[in-house]
């Protein structure tokens, strides 16, 4: 049995090290052929800047990384348990015959919407980022980014989860000006995004959206679900801390020692001879 983890499965730490090798083995490649939950999906690895994503459509499942020459292995395990968290998701969502989750409507939205403003842009993005997946994605990879320091120390645990830039990015979404940003905002281009966020049925779950024409009121109301969320992810990975050091203790405690006297080996050979044919 897989025992989940506070914010990583069993399943996406031992496959985060699978496909690991698979580039230590065979470096950039292009569609390598790879089975996960009795499925066959294929793996990328290209020469770029540690940039991933995940690709189901129908039975094309794929995986693709990529990341430099001179690259640093704790940030192409990091996306790739980033990634692997998606799949994992997904491939459960359907074994149990489940609907997708609310956020995936968000999510369709924000691929049909092509912003064409940098106060758009940013928002959108702030969106994404902020989505219970991602959110779940990058409490995963901030186990794989711990686990690089091989500690039990949780106070150095701690101070090296303050560095991770990934961490910073989602607290300085708390710092966001708020005033700012809504005299910042395109009010037509975020109509255009609303109306493609209607179109998905996202008012079904977030009825403000239908109220559009107070944009402090409207604005306001994401802000206030993306600040939750982004508490949410600080405060998980925080939890996450205690899983390492505990993962970190059993690999520690390993042992092959069995004790055996002499009694044992008497009677288990007497045992055999006895019962041999």
């Amino acid at each position: 049995m897989l025992n989940e983890g506070r914010g990583i499965s069993e399943l996406n730490k031992i496959e985060t090290e699978k496909i690991f090798k698979i580039f230590k083995d065979k470096g950039y490649i292009k569609n390598s052929s790879y089975k996960i939950f009795s499925k066959q999906i294929l793996i990328d690895f290209e020469e770029g800047n540690y940039d991933s994503f995940f690709y189901k459509n129908g039975q094309f499942i794929k995986l693709h990384f990529s990341l430099p020459q001179n690259f640093d292995e704790i940030k192409l395990k990091s996306i790739i348990t980033h990634e692997i968290n998606h799949l994992i998701e997904i491939f459960s969502i359907e074994k149990k015959g489940c609907r997708f989750p609310n956020y995936n409507k968000i999510k369709r939205a924000l691929i049909k919407f092509k912003p064409k403003t940098i106060s758009l842009e940013f928002f959108t993005h702030l969106l994404y980022k902020t989505l219970d997946n991602e959110i779940n994605a990058v409490v995963a990879q901030t186990y794989t980014y711990l686990r690089k320091f091989n500690t039990t120390d949780e106070n150095i645990l701690k101070s090296e989860l303050e560095k991770y830039d990934v961490r910073n990015d989602y607290k300085n979404i708390l710092k966001l000006n708020i005033e700012k940003f809504i005299s910042d905002i395109n009010i037509d281009e975020l109509d255009k995004f609303n109306k493609i966020l209607i179109s998905e049925h996202v008012e079904e779950f977030l009825p403000f959206i239908l109220n559009i024409n107070n944009t402090d009121k409207y604005i306001k109301c994401w802000l206030k679900i993306i600040f939750s969320n982004a508490k949410k992810l600080l405060n998980k990975q925080e939890k996450i801390i205690k899983e390492v050091i505990e993962d970190i203790n059993n690999l520690n405690n390993y042992s092959t020692e069995f004790k055996i006297t002499e009694s044992q080996v008497m009677n288990f050979k007497n045992y055999l001879k006895e019962n041999s044919k």
